[in-house]
């Protein structure tokens, strides 16, 4: 799990600092409330790990939790915002693309992350 923290981290501070390059395209007020929307709606999802009504649980472990905050306050937010700057722009079919993509990894993180143990689940099989 230290493994995939390190990973984590690196991954959420070369991120951060791609907004550099991004927020070149955004107007201030426009990229801070594009980052509070996108973290909340990354937040909610993470908060839906609490539920005991939910598939997928956070391991125990203090390493999973913070790796699991990292993922959905750092990564999956400022993704979006990346995927948000491609609808800016004149591309639309890049815009859909990335924004099937950004889903996409969402789905592989989360079964990499059942498959090394930061999440977990008590069903048998996991559709």
């Amino acid at each position: 799990m230290i493994f995939a923290f390190l990973l984590i981290f690196t991954i959420s501070i070369l991120l951060l600092y791609s907004l550099r390059k991004i927020k070149r395209a955004y107007v201030p007020l426009e990229l801070l409330l594009t980052f509070f929307t996108t973290s909340y709606l990354c937040q909610n999802t993470y908060y839906k790990l609490f539920s005991p009504y939910e598939r997928l649980i956070i391991a125990d472990s203090g390493w999973a939790k913070i790796n699991v905050k990292l993922f959905y306050g750092v990564i999956v937010p400022v993704l979006l915002i990346g995927v948000l700057y491609l609808a800016k722009s004149k591309k639309s079919i890049s815009f859909y693309i990335s924004a099937i993509m950004w889903v996409s990894f969402i789905v592989l993180c989360e079964k990499i992350f059942l498959a090394i143990g930061i999440l977990e689940t008590k069903k048998v099989s996991n559709h």
